[in-house]
């Protein structure tokens, strides 16, 4: 009897062992997959609007500026809050009215998704969504403000050169919708945008 019960302690203590052990395999690699890893970017920004709209139509692009912050890495996956800030010459007044530019905010939130190719170089695609501002303005005088979103998807490639800096370059389609109050016929015009962005810019880690 005493052989039985001690075959059966025996397998108590194993049993609990194991189950440690795998609680502890499991915790280690929650840890691993969910890590904390602050990084910011600040970019340069050229758009290329294209198709028939009021951007395309009736302005010309200048240099913009832009970045993004992503605290949290999980499974290689990272959300970034970002900003973009864009001006756009007038270039046909009587396309768009009597101002010199318009500028183009954008708050965005993007999903993007590492894949290392090399120690140095990976390439992240993504997507993301934006809220969007276009103001209308001369000099330090606002015409009018233009709200909508954006809907953005690209893709971005690293160079890590140390261990706190990485240069990278960007290409991604974003696609614009403004709420607009006008004839039906112009919606699209003046409403909807097309663009592919690209951008050159340091990653700080």
């Amino acid at each position: 009897m005493k052989k039985y019960i001690l075959i059966l302690v025996l397998l108590a203590v194993n049993t609990a062992f194991c189950q440690d052990t795998e609680s502890k395999e499991k915790e280690q690699k929650a840890k691993k997959d969910f890590r904390f890893e602050p990084s910011g970017r600040i970019k340069m920004i050229y758009p290329i609007q294209f198709g028939h709209h009021s951007l395309s139509k009736a302005h010309d692009a200048n240099i913009g500026f832009g970045w993004s912050l992503s605290f949290f890495n999980y499974k290689n996956f990272r959300f970034s809050p970002g900003f973009d800030w864009i001006q756009y010459k007038v270039t046909d007044h009587e396309l768009v009215g009597n101002f010199s530019a318009s500028v183009y905010n954008s708050f965005h939130g993007t999903v993007s998704y590492e894949i290392p190719v090399t120690e140095s170089f990976s390439v992240l695609p993504d997507l993301g969504f934006g809220y969007v501002m276009v103001n209308q303005k001369t000099s330090n005088h606002k015409f009018g403000t233009q709200e909508g979103n954006e809907i953005r998807a690209g893709f971005t490639a690293d160079y890590k050169t140390n261990k706190f800096l990485t240069l990278f370059i960007s290409a991604r389609f974003i696609h614009t919708n403004l709420n607009m109050e006008t004839d039906p016929a112009y919606i699209d015009f003046y409403g909807k945008a097309n663009q592919i962005q690209l951008a050159l810019g340091l990653k700080f880690n």
